[in-house]
C-alpha cells in the first residue's frame, strides 16, 4: 500500500501491473484495476501467488520484505532485469574542465531538470560506477541528449573505444517529449566499478547529456531474420529500435543490427540481412 502511494504521488500509478494486499490499499485506481482486471491481485503480501508475478513479466519489483515470509524468496528466481539509470550530473561523473551542468527552467524534458553541456573541443564525461546488475556480459546503454544539428562523439566501455557515435538533431530520434536517444551495446565487468565515457571531437562539439540507462542484453535472444528486401515487412514483435534511436516499425527495414525490447524487460538483439 505504501509503494502504490508513492506511485501515486510520482504519478506513474498507470504502469502498475499488480499488486498484493488490496485490502489494504484505498486507491480508487488501484481497486477499479483490479475489479477489471487491468491490475492483477497477487493474493496476499506474507505468501504472494507466484505464478501471477512470474506470468506479469515485470520490469521492477517493489516489495517490503517480512522476515519468514512464504514467498518474497522465490523472486530472486524471477530473473527480473534491472534497467538503471545514472544522471549526467551526478557528482560522481567525472567532468572535463570547460564541460557545465546546466539547469535552466527551459529544460523541461531534462530529468532532474539538468543536464551536461559544453561538451567540446576535446572534453569528455565519464559515468563511473556503472554496475553490471546480471553480472558481467552484454548491456544496452541508451544515452538521452538534446542537441539542435547533428553532432558526433567518441563513445568508451572502461576505456576502450568503441567508435564513434552520430547523434541527430531534431529528427526522427527525438521522442514527443522532446529527448533524442541513442543506443549503443557495451561489454560490462562484473560488479559496479564500469565507466562509460562521452568524449568530444577536438575541433567540434557533442549533443548535451541527460543521462543514460543500462539494460541487459539478453543474449539468449539473438537470431538472424531474412528479409526479402529493404521496404519489406517485420516479424511480429516490432518495434525494433536502430542504434541511433529510430524506431522501425512495419516498413522500411534493412540489413543491420536491431534492439527490441524483451518481454522480460532489457533488450533482443536482432540482425536483419
Amino acid at each position: 500500500s505504501v509503494h502504490c502511494g508513492l506511485l501515486n504521488e510520482l504519478g506513474v500509478l498507470s504502469r502498475l501491473a499488480g499488486v498484493c494486499d488490496l485490502k489494504y490499499i484505498s486507491l480508487p485506481e488501484v481497486e477499479e484495476g483490479c475489479r477489471t482486471g487491468r491490475i492483477v491481485n497477487a493474493g496476499d503480501g506474507m505468501n504472494p501467488d507466484m505464478e501471477k508475478i512470474i506470468n506479469l513479466h515485470p520490469d521492477a519489483i517493489l516489495l517490503s520484505p517480512f522476515e519468514n515470509s512464504g514467498g518474497y524468496g522465490q523472486l530472486d528466481n524471477l530473473d527480473v532485469p534491472a534497467e538503471v539509470t545514472y544522471e549526467a550530473e551526478a557528482s560522481g561523473n567525472t567532468l572535463s574542465t570547460g564541460a557545465t551542468v546546466a539547469s535552466e527552467n527551459s529544460l523541461t524534458y531534462a530529468s532532474g531538470g539538468k543536464k551536461v553541456g559544453n561538451l567540446g573541443m576535446g572534453r569528455l564525461l565519464t559515468f563511473n560506477g556503472i554496475e553490471a546488475t546480471q553480472g558481467a556480459g552484454d548491456y544496452v546503454v541508451t544515452i538521452y541528449y538534446t542537441t539542435a544539428d547533428d553532432r558526433k562523439a567518441e563513445l568508451l566501455c572502461n576505456g576502450t573505444s568503441l567508435g564513434t557515435a552520430t547523434f541527430g538533431g531534431n529528427g526522427s530520434t527525438y521522442s514527443a517529449s522532446g529527448m533524442g536517444w541513442y543506443h549503443q551495446v557495451v561489454t560490462l565487468h562484473a560488479g559496479s566499478n564500469n565507466t562509460f565515457t562521452l568524449q568530444s571531437p577536438s575541433g567540434g562539439w557533442s549533443p548535451d547529456i541527460d543521462r543514460i540507462t543500462v539494460a541487459p542484453l539478453c543474449t539468449g535472444a539473438t537470431g538472424v531474420e531474412t528479409i526479402p528486401s529493404a521496404g519489406a515487412m517485420l516479424p511480429a514483435d516490432a518495434p525494433w529500435y536502430r542504434l541511433d534511436g529510430t524506431a522501425v516499425s512495419a516498413s522500411n527495414a534493412s540489413g543491420g543490427l536491431f534492439l527490441v525490447p524483451s518481454p522480460k524487460g532489457g533488450y533482443m538483439k536482432k540482425f536483419i540481412r
